[in-house]
């Protein structure tokens, strides 16, 4: 089958005729027939000839904190190239017209600080600093594209395929039915085979398969191209390109192809064609994607820039070694799926052409429609500032209250704020929650999420939406108690317009429930709360001069996200409340469940000076040292050092849960569902958890076989060591140890231990594979006759014995009086036992 083609489409056969333009009306009568003419298959030699090499670094990695929503997909891995069908991927597109909110954009999380590359990028330049520094999840998600590149000799018939992409179909961009906005039509494919470039030197096929509308953001479904090169149309130091133009953001080629084993071509150059200059001094060197949302220029700025409506176009050059000459039947295959477009957002839909190009010369186009976006009405133009603080709580199906977690947030509106503003939340209801310090109360950098709206952008004469730059802010807690906090912006502007988001816990502080607060939850909203507190805004000037500029309370709430209901009693909330400053939590490693209840390690500590610490148990099968939901025997030691006191947790080898089953320690975690989750630390008056992980036992089985010794397949008798149930006795990791008797009796025959021929297993640990156990025996007080020969057969003696098998011959006389008769006759004897 076309490997180019990965669904089922109209597709019409053009031979190769030297006739011109008469190809093209041979193909425009053929569609405007509606017929459909079966093309040509390729057929590609199943030999693998090289592998290339692949390198997944790019260029334009830029980000900050923003509010645009970027679909998140997983990649899809296509190893098998042109070789093998593409997996079809349905991938999200931007919904027409209005981008859904909450808003939250990855791409630009990264952007602050991070200049790509632009124009040429020799390949031999030290990495960009957005590939050295450390990836936040936004630069995961602009890396979602998996590919797959293979060097393969392919031969194919002259064939020309070619889909119908439907780019006019009048149903583009419709819902589909019965599946509301977001179900937008499926991705189509267009493909051009056999393209002669440089003269023949080079054939080339590709195929591109997008959906017919797509976002500034969203994936294309699938790249694929092939080149065979001529022989010997190529020599060291010649060059090739390929580019792909408004299809993705410059994720980069690998670095060298090979075949044989003979590297044969290197990339030399990467070059974003389509980057723009831009700011004072035209300091700036972006594509239009980042230029349109650079927060580090001005609104104005980006207005003299002209930022054109376009994406990005990327070329990557190949320099051919020596290799190229001696090499026969070469080509470079490559297939990417998902790789991340990146288009500026416009007001107006725009057709796209994206294209496959070799030495610039297209190899297959395929168009699409480019979404607008749709610039809403800014309702809080004249709206004053709103700090609220809401979060999750997260309660077990079996009741336990796992986690629960804050944010503060700050949405300026109308106004601005620098640095030096303090905001001081008093709480006026203290059924709802305390404040807790649970670390140092260091600097905190808040998340940025806006709207695109009519206060914070301008369009250009090219339709481009230009964003207006939006200011990091940094807060840090300077004082805490019980019922209030102190936070202050310590660096940077908050913006107009911003929702400026900032997790309590990286401020080192944490909103903890108390004994009342399930009496607050709301079940239509399944919600704990609202509650309001009282709110103080001061820069530069008596307490409370900003308090005008914001609405006067604070709101406080959790919401609670699961399906299912918990304990209205309020015995989650008890339990949790009674573990104090340190719990040690016991859970399936398999699915993150617990195993036992919480106990608590630390109760009454003092605060921000005692420490807690693990250790890691020993194996212990012993009975008395098994954990239980009612005994439960984890270790804990203390000790005093001055004022502060250390105590140590050690987590119980075996554990059997509240289901019955056997559990055994695998490993303390670092990162779990519970807050708080770590090995060792300080005391602070919101708990900390120890969470030890647990597998689930696995049972050994030993078997101990009694097998005579000149025939091991017959066995005596077998009996069972370890019979492999789920017993605390028989679970893998265990010591196991068998001891044969001396003597058996079986069928009143009598057998004895082979001592000189014992197993080399009859001692060691239980595993999942069973153990067999074999010991030889014999016959006890066997006759045997003794035969004493001459090596020609001619004179023999018959000697008659009587003793235990396997022992030696006893130092009879008679045997020594009959060996004596036969020398005096030959020379040479041999001696055979018979029995």
């Amino acid at each position: 089958m076309n490997p180019f083609f990965n669904k089922r489409v109209q597709r019409f056969s053009i031979r190769k005729f030297s006739i011109g333009a008469a190809s093209v009306l041979l193909g425009t009568f053929l569609i405007g027939m509606n017929q459909t003419v079966q093309a040509e298959q390729l057929s590609s030699s199943p030999e693998e000839v090289g592998q290339v090499t692949t390198d997944p670094s790019g260029q334009e990695k830029e980000a900050s904190t923003t509010g645009e929503a970027i679909p998140s997909k997983l990649a899809q891995t296509d190893k098998q190239a042109v070789t093998g069908a593409t997996p079809q991927a349905s991938p999200e597109t931007e919904k027409t017209p209005v981008i859904p909110a909450p808003l939250v954009d990855p791409v630009a999380e990264q952007e602050a600080g991070k200049e790509v590359q632009t124009n040429s990028v020799e390949t031999t330049t030290p990495p960009s600093p957005a590939a050295t520094e450390p990836q936040t999840p936004a630069e995961e998600e602009s890396k979602l594209v998996t590919k797959g590149y293979k060097v393969q000799a392919v031969t194919k018939p002259a064939t020309a395929s070619i889909s119908n992409s439907g780019s006019r179909d009048p149903r583009n961009g419709q819902a589909l039915p019965n599946q509301g906005e977001s179900g937008f039509r499926t991705p189509e494919t267009q493909t051009n085979n056999d393209v002669a470039i440089d003269g023949g030197k080079i054939t080339a096929s590709g195929s591109i398969s997008t959906e017919p509308r797509m976002g500034s953001y969203s994936g294309v479904n699938n790249i694929s191209y092939n080149l065979k090169f001529k022989d010997g149309a190529y020599k060291q130091g010649d060059s090739f390109s390929i580019t792909f133009e408004e299809l993705g953001n410059g994720d980069s080629l690998p670095k060298a192809l090979s075949k044989d084993g003979k590297n044969f071509a290197n990339l030399i150059k990467t070059e974003e064609l389509y980057s723009e200059t831009y700011g004072a001094n035209a300091s700036r060197n972006k594509t239009p994607y980042w230029a349109q949302r650079d927060d580090a220029v001005s609104l104005q700025e980006k207005e003299d820039a002209h930022i054109k409506n376009r994406g990005t176009k990327t070329r990557f050059t190949y320099e051919f070694t020596s290799a190229i000459e001696s090499l026969t039947d070469v080509s470079f295959t490559g297939s990417i799926n998902n790789y991340s477009l990146r288009y500026p957002q416009i007001s107006t839909d725009k057709e796209v052409t994206s294209k496959i190009l070799i030495n610039d010369q297209p190899v297959v186009e395929k168009t699409y429609i480019m979404n607008r976006t749709e610039i809403k009405q800014d309702d809080n133009q004249t709206a004053p500032s709103i700090i609220s603080t809401t979060g999750s709580m997260d309660i077990s199906e079996n009741g336990e209250l796992l986690s629960h977690d804050e944010e503060l947030q700050f949405r300026t509106n109308k106004y601005e704020y620098e640095a030096g503003t303090t905001i001081k939340i008093k709480l006026k209801n203290n059924n709802l929650n305390k404040f807790v310090k649970i670390g140092n109360f260091n600097e905190a950098k808040a998340n940025l999420q806006n709207d695109i709206t009519t206060a914070n952008s301008k369009i250009n004469e090219n339709d481009v939406i230009l964003k207006e730059p939006r200011g990091d802010v940094y807060f840090q807690v300077t004082k805490l108690s019980e019922n209030e906090v102190t936070l202050k912006i310590v660096r940077g502007t908050a913006s107009k317009g911003i929702l400026y988001r900032v997790n309590w816990g990286a401020l080192g502080v944490s909103r903890e429930p108390v004994k009342d607060t399930f009496k607050l939850y709301n079940k239509n909203d399944k919600t704990f709360g609202p509650t309001e507190e009282e709110l103080t805004v001061t820069k530069d000037g008596d307490e409370g001069n900003l308090n005008s500029q914001f609405t006067p309370a604070v709101k406080f709430d959790w919401k609670y996200p699961k399906k299912n209901e918990f304990d209205t009693s309020g015995t989650w909330l008890t339990e949790y409340l009674e573990l104090g400053n340190v719990a040690m939590r016991y859970i399936n490693a398999g699915n993150n469940r617990p195993i036992l209840k919480a106990k608590s390690i630390v109760k009454d500590g003092t605060a921000e000076i005692d420490k807690f610490a693990t250790a890691t148990p020993t194996k212990d099968f012993t009975d008395a040292k098994v954990a239980t939901e009612t005994i439960n025997t984890t270790k804990i030691e203390e000790s005093q050092n001055e004022n502060s006191k250390t105590t140590t947790a050690t987590a119980p080898y075996i554990i059997k849960g509240t289901d019955n089953k056997y559990y055994v320690f695998k490993e303390y975690l670092k990162n779990s569902p519970y807050n708080r989750t770590a090995t060792s630390g300080t005391v602070y008056d919101a708990v900390s958890n120890i969470v030890a992980a647990y597998d689930e036992a696995k049972y050994g089985k030993v078997t101990v076989k009694y097998v005579k010794s000149n025939n091991i397949s017959s066995v005596i008798r077998e009996t069972v060591s370890k019979d492999g149930t789920a017993k605390l006795e028989n679970i893998v990791g265990n010591n196991y140890s068998v001891t044969p008797e001396e003597e058996i009796t079986e069928n009143g025959v009598i057998y004895k231990l082979v001592k000189t021929d014992l197993p080399n297993n009859s001692n060691g640990v239980l595993s999942e594979n069973p153990i067999e156990v074999v010991y030889k025996y014999v016959v006890k007080n066997q006759k045997a006759n003794v035969v004493i020969k001459t090596t020609d057969d001619k004179h023999s003696k018959i000697v008659e014995l009587e003793g235990e098998a396997g022992t030696a011959l006893p130092n009879s006389d008679e045997i020594t009086n009959k060996v004596k008769e036969l020398i005096k006759k030959v020379t040479k004897l041999k001696v055979t036992l018979t029995m």
